[in-house]
């Protein structure tokens, strides 16, 4: 009686997987694409120095300046209704 149950629900199941994606791709595909298109420059050898971005007394600053921002709470005016003219 357990085999008359078993076997189909054992057929369902393994109707499910497929061993590729269903658009073709390989398992992971996008995320190493992904992770691909983050690389700076592909052909920098490995190791070398990279000079992107700011300097730490500049991006302390930036940051203080950003932290600042959400402790003024400046209520600006409501903008004035547009003239309607008939």
């Amino acid at each position: 009686m357990r085999t008359v149950f078993y076997l189909p629900c054992a057929a369902l199941l393994s109707s499910c997987t497929l061993l590729t994606a269903p658009h073709g791709a390989p398992d992971g595909h996008s995320v190493r694409a992904m992770l691909a298109a983050q690389v700076l420059d592909p052909g920098a050898p490995a190791g070398a120095p990279v000079a992107v971005g700011l300097d730490g007394r500049s991006a302390a600053r930036a940051h203080a300046a950003y932290e600042k921002s959400f402790g003024e709470h400046q209520v600006a005016a409501p903008a004035p209704a547009p003239e309607t003219t008939k």
